[in-house]
């Protein structure tokens, strides 16, 4: 706790954004406990959440009050069957049930995916919403879907993109490509420049 609050005053004395991200299931509830106790001193922290995870509609009504700033992902983590959901059709679902909650009940959510299916929605639900582009973010890995990345910039809205860095990059990235296969080739076609 020391280590973040220390990590979120800088943060906040040069103006720079800070999300916690979220790894697997055994560390949620830590997760979403050290969230609690830093958003009401630093309240543009945000909190990543996993959308393949049953327990994650009762995580945010539980942070209903605190207006939560969340980034919505799927979820990356080979988790069993009575703690995440398991076919891309649920968490597809589960990921637009989560997107609707976060514009009316957040603040300022972010959408991490490369889905065309979760950017659409996304970006028609902002828009139900009366949000505007700007009013919520689409956030991808770096290499990956720039065309796309750089035609949803031209249209106003906002990205933010990626870039694994530290000794748990090559797991990171590889937990992307597994996620996604078609990321793979997204990655790949990147690395050749193309």
């Amino acid at each position: 706790m020391v280590n973040l609050a220390r990590i979120l005053d800088r943060a906040q004395a040069v103006g720079v954004p800070v999300e916690i991200d979220m790894e697997d299931s055994s560390l949620v509830s830590d997760t979403i406990e050290l969230y609690r106790e830093v958003v009401t001193t630093h309240p543009q922290v945000r909190l990543a959440i996993q959308a393949m995870l049953r327990r994650t509609p009762r995580d945010l009504e539980a942070l209903a009050s605190l207006k939560p700033r969340v980034r919505l992902v799927k979820g990356a983590y080979a988790e069993p069957v009575d703690v995440a959901l398991q076919s891309r059709k649920e968490i597809t679902a589960q990921f637009k049930f989560l997107t609707d909650w976060l514009l009316r009940h957040g603040e300022d959510p972010a959408f991490g995916t490369h889905h065309d299916e979760l950017i659409h929605y996304a970006r028609k639900a902002a828009a139900e919403a009366g949000k505007g582009p700007r009013e919520f973010e689409i956030q991808m890995l770096y290499g990956i879907r720039r065309d796309l990345q750089q035609e949803l910039a031209r249209r106003g809205y906002r990205i933010r993109v990626y870039i694994p860095f530290g000794s748990a990059w090559y797991p990171y990235l590889m937990r992307r490509m597994a996620e996604r296969p078609a990321n793979l080739r997204f990655f790949l076609r990147a690395v050749a420049g193309h």
